[in-house]
């Protein structure tokens, strides 16, 4: 992890626990849920996620669910996501994977 000198890198894991309890604390209150995949899963990998629609949008009401997978070097490099539910964005493909290249998300 390049970090300046001015900042402190903070362990992957200890990063990822910190998601895991505001996931399950429902600090999701702007319509996001997430957890861990399998509770077995000491190396914290591989998440669950939903999304619901945003008011107002096209996607308003809907339910979309997500497999992410926290690789070695998050968070320095992000997620793999997975929409398992049918979705119609331009960064994502036939197979529910998101393009992380694409500018349709925001950062």
């Amino acid at each position: 992890m390049a970090v300046s000198s001015s900042q402190t890198a903070v362990p992957r894991n200890f990063k990822l626990l910190d998601e895991l309890e505001s996931g399950e604390k429902g600090s999701g209150s702007d319509g996001t849920s997430w957890g861990i995949q399998n509770e077995d899963d000491f190396s914290l990998t591989n998440w669950n996620g939903m999304i619901i629609g945003p008011l107002k949008t096209t996607f308003e009401g809907r339910l979309y669910n997500l497999q992410l997978e926290c690789g070695a070097n998050y968070p320095d490099i992000c997620p793999k996501v997975r929409f398992t539910s049918r979705i119609n964005i331009s960064c994502v493909d036939a197979n529910g994977f998101v393009d992380k290249k694409s500018n349709c998300l925001p950062t």
